[in-house]
């Protein structure tokens, strides 16, 4: 299903940051918007929709798939690096984050104390560990990663967007569990497989839980409101030869962002 083209993650010569600036920010988000559209185009029926109604899902479910993503790649590094400190987590294209030691730069998002911004920014990490260690117990293989990835992301979208595109996000979560028992049932020998598929339910429903816990405080993020108007986020569109999304079109971010002074923030686990 794609799983193998959109992650390119090497655990061997991890890149350490160690202050997150409006370059990291930036590129970490077109990164697995890009990521996210090319493992989109892996499904058929997703293929078959409209233009709008794919970029619509793509807008809803980029950001709550990189998230499953960073803890499925954070548990593989621990589980290559057993005694490597617990807050140490990896970010996207193998980036080594150290919670305690990275510094969050937030001038180019507003003039409040960074130690502020972080309420906005920062989901629950207690959580975040939690689920990063009952994928440890899990181990994945990456069937069932695709099947999480893409269950977790359809159900979203479909709680989010409501009307046509929850009818089609449901017709989508059908056609995956599908696809899970065939994979348990005929691949994998395995026809009693409920006790699996809860535990990656459990993690699913756990990420989601704090997604949907943390949106009143992203709410408040806009601009003029708690925050400056940091950036003018345009999507834009060229065709070409070969397809990236849909219908033949690449796409990819222009950020305007002020420039920023790289006064040192705080630690930060949400990039």
């Amino acid at each position: 299903m794609g799983l193998k083209e959109s992650e390119k993650k090497n655990l061997d010569g991890l890149e350490s940051l160690s202050t997150i600036n409006q370059s990291v920010v930036s590129d970490t988000w077109q990164y697995y918007f890009l990521t996210v559209a090319t493992w989109l185009m892996h499904f058929e029926e997703f293929q078959k929709l409209e233009d709008t109604v794919k970029l619509k899902i793509l807008e809803t479910i980029w950001h709550i798939w990189a998230t499953l993503d960073r803890h499925c790649a954070t548990a593989s590094y621990r589980r290559s690096y057993p005694y490597a400190p617990k807050t140490q987590i990896i970010s996207r294209r193998g980036v080594l984050l150290d919670l305690t030691k990275v510094q969050f730069d937030s001038t180019w998002v507003s003039d409040y104390p960074s130690s502020e911004i972080a309420y906005f920014l920062r989901q629950n990490s207690s959580d975040h560990f939690d689920i990063i260690g009952a994928l440890l117990e899990l181990e994945p293989s990456d069937m069932e990663i695709t099947f999480m990835l893409a269950q977790l992301s359809f159900e979203y979208a479909g709680k989010r967007c409501q009307g046509e595109i929850l009818k089609l996000t449901e017709q989508f979560r059908k056609s995956l569990a599908n696809d899970l028992h065939n994979y348990y049932v005929k691949e994998m020998n395995m026809p009693k497989y409920s006790n699996r598929l809860s535990k990656m339910m459990k993690i699913n429903n756990s990420i989601q839980k704090n997604l949907w816990e943390h949106r009143p405080r992203m709410e408040k993020w806009r601009p003029g409101k708690n925050f400056t108007t940091f950036s003018k986020c345009e999507i834009k569109f060229e065709i070409q030869v070969f397809p990236l999304f849909v219908l033949q079109k690449r796409v990819w971010f222009e950020f305007q962002m002020p420039s920023f002074s790289g006064k040192p923030g705080i630690s930060n686990s949400t990039f």
